[in-house]
Order: C-alpha cells, then sequence, then structure tokens
C-alpha cells in the first residue's frame, strides 16, 4: 500500500494509526489537566473565601488554535465561563450603583425619612438579582446548542454535559436555589425597611443601635433579622459547599 509517497504494510499502518490515538488520548489528559487548572484558578477569582461572588477582571485564555478535540473543548469552556463571570459583575456592578451595601447604614437611613431612597436601592437590586438569574439560566439552557453549533462529538458533549445534565435533574439545583436565596433575602430586607418606616415614631438611633419604645415593635424588627441571617447563612453554606465539591473536582482534573 502506498501512503504519502511511501510504501506502508498493513501492520505498520495499523501501529501508525494505535501511536497516534495514544498521542490523542495523552493530549486529552494534558488538557483535562489544564482545564482542571484554569477552572480552579478561575474560582478563586470570581468568588472569596467564603463562596460569595466577587468583581474579577480575570479571563480564562480563548482565542489560540486549537489542533485537537480536547483542546477545542478546553477553548469551548473556557469561553463559556468567561461569559458566566461577565454577567456576575454586570450584576454585582448594578447592586453596588444601586447602593445595597450601605442600604441598612445608620447616617444614610437618618437621611432618609421617607424611606424613597431606601425603597429604590431595594427595588433596583431586586431587578439586578432577576436579571443575572435569568442570564446565567439562559447561558446553561444554550449550552447543548452552542456545542451542537462547535461541532463536537457525542464523546465530548456527553463529557461536557455531564455536570450539566446532573444539574437539570434536580429542581433546586445550586444555581436556581442560591439566587432565589438571594431574592427572598431583599424581600425580608424590604420587610424590614417597611416595618421600620411604619414604626418610624417609636423607634431612634442611639449608639449605632434601633432603640425601640414599644416591645411589639422591637420584637417584629428582631424576627425579621432572624431571618434575614437565616437566609444569609443558608445561602453562604451553599456557596461554600458548591465551591468545595467544585475545587475537589477541578483538582481531581488534574492528576
Amino acid at each position: 500500500m502506498i501512503v504519502g509517497g511511501g510504501a506502508y504494510t498493513a501492520w505498520e499502518l495499523t501501529e501508525k494509526r494505535k501511536a497516534a490515538a495514544r498521542a490523542e488520548k495523552n493530549s486529552a489528559k494534558e488538557v483535562r489537566a489544564k482545564m482542571g487548572k484554569d477552572m480552579e484558578k478561575l474560582m478563586t477569582e470570581r468568588l472569596d473565601a467564603d463562596g460569595r461572588p466577587r468583581r474579577t477582571d480575570f479571563r480564562l485564555e480563548t482565542g489560540k488554535s486549537a489542533t485537537t478535540h480536547a483542546e477545542r473543548a478546553r477553548e469551548f469552556l473556557n469561553g463559556y465561563a468567561n461569559d458566566v463571570v461577565a454577567v456576575q459583575n454586570e450584576y454585582l456592578a448594578s447592586v453596588e450603583k444601586a447602593g445595597l451595601d450601605n442600604v441598612f447604614d445608620l447616617n444614610r437611613m437618618a437621611a432618609d425619612p421617607t424611606f424613597q431612597e431606601t425603597d429604590r436601592i431595594l427595588e433596583e437590586s431586586r431587578a439586578a438579582t432577576v436579571t443575572c438569574l435569568r442570564k446565567l439560566l439562559a447561558l446553561a439552557d444554550n449550552l447543548p446548542k452552542r456545542l451542537d453549533e462547535h461541532g463536537f462529538d457525542e464523546a465530548i458533549k456527553r463529557d461536557i454535559l455531564q455536570g450539566y445534565n446532573e444539574g437539570k435533574e434536580s429542581p433546586n439545583s445550586m444555581l436556581t436555589e442560591t439566587w432565589n436565596l438571594e431574592l427572598s433575602l431583599l424581600d425580608e430586607m424590604k420587610k424590614l425597611c417597611d416595618h421600620l418606616h411604619a414604626t418610624r415614631s417609636v423607634w431612634t438611633l442611639e449608639d449605632g443601635q434601633f432603640v425601640f419604645q414599644t416591645e411589639e415593635a422591637r420584637k417584629k424588627y428582631i424576627e425579621i433579622q432572624e431571618r434575614i441571617d437565616a437566609i444569609d447563612a443558608q445561602k453562604s453554606q451553599i456557596q461554600q459547599e458548591a465551591q468545595n465539591k467544585a475545587m475537589k473536582r477541578f483538582k481531581a482534573m488534574q492528576q
């Protein structure tokens, strides 16, 4: 048999194919390790030590000339991860602009006796949260279509979609559960502000604390605050567990 101007036996051709397959397999293993390192780095950049999102300028490398299936898969996932970070940054910028971090600042509240500014902050923050959740879900739901458009073979598509499918099987996936808790947190914050507004005549600010003149108003304030703390703790626990699980998976990819 003549191949590329040279004569090869059937055995030699078989050995060449085996060698090419081994090279592809070794390349895939190497790329998988790089993917694990990529995602581990991105995780540390976009989340703080408690698993809470934070703004970052870090982006995974894309745009290189991929020559193997594994390299193309890495490029694809890096691009997808960068899209997720962009949505997260947009959300964090929106709530920062709205002033959410200062919504319970006592000096700010003292200058807002009608609570109009407080209501604006919470409304804009809730709208930003809903928008972020919708965009993240759209990215996840569109993932299979994007894979088809890139022409990946079925084996690679299965690998990439494994985590996606596992998440879709659960009605309370980490993504929707975390962001729904964020919405619940904002709703409780709104209730607390509404309560403070409704009872404005029976509380004062003393030494950085609300001092209520009626027990009923004080008890309701404490009840709402306890719900806020409980939701925040639950959200933090889910985020931390998800971060630990992901980091373990990414480290395993590098073995």
